[in-house]
């Protein structure tokens, strides 16, 4: 087995009790660094330090010896390609277009796939790309794909928390709007797995027995359900149920509470599924848009890209882009400050444009930068052409800094929220106008 990095002190206490500690991933959360190539053992605490044997315990002696216990390598790195490292940050997610997936490794990826020991043979990547962001999702030892087609609009969630002497849990999520598109995840119990929407798992029935000089445990089944379709997975087994493949690569713990040895445990459980039919969403149409203008020759235009936010990447800023379109000249047309304090600078197209994100009694925009003196604005001419604009936003409440320095408020909650853009004025006929553009998204 590998070797784990032991303090002295319980060097010595092994020792003395004349028994060794089963191999555990010596990562210990270092990015980068390469997983125990067996990944055994990992996974809830020491049996000693009251975790209660498993019920079917009673049975486990009269099962046959297990061929093989080592569970071959089996994980999804997630790669920032951005930020040139894994990411390992708790619940982090990514919306944008998968633009490109395949079997082997791509360059991007080749030297963290060199220090994991990921073969080009046994891998899967998939690159999802945003405005801003691009990860590259890199199975390893899975025997299918991400299920999405490529083009698709895909929302990706990941997590990975590694300890040094513990269990590794770690999940990676791919889902077309609210379907599973793709979900791999390890955990020291079945219970302990971060399973999406629709999919269960549950310690199933023992398979075999085994040993080592420091106690006993057993290999599981998984008892899985995808969208209420049940069925019962071996270990280092494939399965189908309804549309969807799945993958159980080991579920194995310790059985009985005696160990010969102080720090000794057997836990671990991994487990993998993917959408047989490769899902797709156009990410063109999947927003609601709405926009209305009533002055004749002027609307706004958005991006429909940003549908659907993760919590902590919107915290890492999004930009809301847009455009207001002139289709052609439009003359002597009157608009104003569309906030408090007289202090907003008009738009490129001339418009002068209040861009706010709200809903649920939540709301961010720049409405109150500080206080100028007041201003007469002339009619002026609009001219033809399409004039970008773009809004960004941290997850915050925020009215502005306004002249006092104000600072931003609390983050939104998960929730359906509409960013809007629009103008007010008059006409050269002196008749009200409102040019607006809305689109509705989810943060989730």
């Amino acid at each position: 087995m590998p070797t784990l990095r032991t303090p002295a002190w319980l060097l010595l206490m092994l020792a003395l009790a004349g028994c060794g500690v089963s191999a555990l991933d010596p990562m210990g959360g270092t990015d980068g660094a390469a997983p125990d190539p067996t990944h055994h053992d990992s996974g809830s605490p020491n049996p000693r330090d009251g975790a209660v044997p498993h019920d079917r315990d009673a049975g486990v002696a009269s099962l046959p010896v297990c061929a093989t216990t080592t569970r071959q390598p089996t994980d999804v790195l997630v790669y920032d390609v951005n930020a040139a490292m894994t990411v390992t940050a708790t619940n982090a997610s990514l919306l944008g277009t998968a633009t490109d997936l395949g079997a082997g490794i791509p360059s991007e990826v080749s030297a963290l796939a060199n220090t994991w020991g990921i073969k080009p043979g046994a891998a899967h990547w998939l690159r999802v790309e945003s405005t801003s962001t691009t990860w590259i999702l890199l199975s390893q030892n899975l025997p299918f794909g991400f299920g999405v087609k490529k083009g698709s609009l895909v929302t990706v969630r990941t997590s990975r928390d590694r300890q040094d002497f513990g269990p590794t849990r770690s999940y990676a999520t791919v889902t077309v709007h609210d379907d599973v598109a793709f979900y791999f995840g390890q955990a020291g119990a079945p219970k302990d797995l971060d399973l999406p929407s629709g999919v269960t798992a549950a310690l199933g029935p023992a398979i075999c027995k085994s040993h080592d000089s420091c106690g006993e445990f057993a290999l599981y089944a998984l008892d899985v359900s995808v969208l209420g379709q049940s069925t019962s997975v071996a270990t280092a087994t494939a399965a189908t149920v309804g549309n969807y493949d799945l993958w159980h690569a080991r579920t194995a713990e310790a059985t009985g509470s005696q160990t010969q040895c102080a720090d000794w445990f057997v836990a671990d459980t991994a487990f993998a599924v993917a959408h047989r039919g490769d899902l797709f969403e156009d990410p063109a149409s999947a927003c609601q848009v709405s926009a209305s203008s009533t002055l004749p020759g002027v609307h706004i235009e958005l991006d429909k890209s940003v549908c659907s936010l993760g919590l902590q990447a919107v915290m890492a800023g999004v930009a809301f882009k847009y455009a207001v379109v002139v289709d052609a000249d439009v003359q002597s047309v009157t608009t104003g400050t569309q906030n408090v304090g007289n202090c907003q600078p008009a738009h490129a197209s001339g418009l002068f444009l209040e861009e706010r994100i709200f809903g649920g009694g939540e709301n961010y925009c720049l409405c109150d930068t500080g206080l100028c003196a007041p201003q007469t604005r002339p009619a002026i001419d609009l001219h033809a052409g399409s004039y970008p604009g773009t809004f960004s936003w941290d997850g915050k409440n925020w009215n502005g800094p306004s002249d006092t320095g104000n600072p931003e408020g609390a983050a939104f909650p998960a929730g359906s929220y509409t960013f809007e853009v629009r103008s007010t004025g008059k006409t050269s006929a002196g008749s009200d106008f409102e040019v607006r553009a809305a689109l509705t998204f989810t943060l989730h």
